[in-house]
């Protein structure tokens, strides 16, 4: 027997997958419905044709211009490193086969998603 779990939200198209339970097709719908809500949902087909490169350099350009020169150079040596964990994969693919390892991974999608909702509270 196999679980089926859709999630549509207005304005979006449908999700859907097939789980081996019910209890992983709960949690994926929730995780799902969750990156929506705080804006970290990044629709597979978009991931796919979004490198971590290009969103590097957009983030360097249209963000990392805002900040003073300590703070600018304490993030391009962090975005550096995330460069060199994510260097030609998309952001499809960074997500979901992360090479790092460790308790802490975290999608390069919600690293941008959250620096840019810091640069909107700080202003």
């Amino acid at each position: 027997m196999t679980y089926r779990a859709q999630v549509r939200k207005k304005g979006r198209s449908a999700e859907s997958a097939t789980f081996p339970n019910r209890k992983e097709a709960k949690e994926w719908a929730a995780s799902i419905e969750a990156a929506i809500r705080e804006n970290r949902y990044f629709p597979h087909a978009a991931a796919k044709r979004t490198s971590f490169d290009a969103l590097a350099e957009d983030y360097m350009v249209t963000v990392l211009a805002e900040f003073d020169a300590k703070e600018k150079a304490t993030r391009e040596r962090q975005l550096k490193w995330w460069s060199e964990q994510f260097s030609g994969l998309s952001l499809a693919d960074s997500h979901n086969g992360s090479r790092l390892t460790g308790s802490r991974q975290t999608c390069p999608g919600d690293l941008y998603q959250g620096q840019a909702a810091q640069r909107r509270e700080d202003r």
